[in-house]
């Protein structure tokens, strides 16, 4: 009980250090039902629709098969940029050519798909559980288990002084939504 007891209690003073920068994953929200990336990826590409699916579809042949939706917005951002440059204003993708607008609208379709996906959560089917899918009527997003976690974080401090800083970061280095 010792080595419980002393790491206590290096946390707790780790806990009052004026400056503290925590780096949280995409898993840090699964439980507030904001899909992981698998499931981002699946269930955005599930919504975009015509005339935007054929462009999508031929991004997706390009990449491995693991590739996720952060891989498909990379990608596509550089199919812009080379548009962008080319003379005609497009990109081949397979045997496609899509011009710079084509590309444009596709990452704009796809950026807005994300965003209402995680702004209204989202569960995949899974081991005779429904799927769930969140609305702007009906959202699913339930971020209890983020408010404890701030709750606990902040209660004990009691140094708030203007100098004392702490940090949030994600990996999230592609698109912020």
């Amino acid at each position: 009980m010792k080595d419980f007891d002393e790491a206590l209690e290096e946390l707790l003073k780790l806990l009052e250090a004026g400056m503290q920068v925590w780096l949280l994953g995409a898993g840090a929200s699964y439980d507030s039902k904001i899909p992981l990336m698998l499931q981002l990826t699946t269930r955005v590409c599930s919504l975009v629709a015509a005339p935007h699916d054929a462009p999508l579809a031929s991004i997706r042949g390009e990449l491995p098969a693991s590739a996720h939706i952060e891989h498909v917005l990379s990608h596509l951002s550089d199919l812009i940029s080379i548009a962008t440059r080319n003379s005609s204003r497009q990109a081949t993708v397979g045997a496609n050519a899509y011009s710079v607008d084509q590309l444009k609208e596709l990452h704009a379709e796809i950026i807005r798909r994300i965003a209402e996906t995680i702004r209204y959560g989202y569960r995949a089917a899974a081991a005779g559980v429904p799927e769930e899918v969140g609305t702007l009527q009906q959202p699913i997003v339930d971020v209890a288990h983020h408010t404890a976690f701030m709750e606990a974080l902040f209660a004990g401090r009691a140094n708030l002084e203007s100098r004392s800083r702490v940090v949030f970061t994600r990996g999230c280095p592609n698109f912020c939504v």
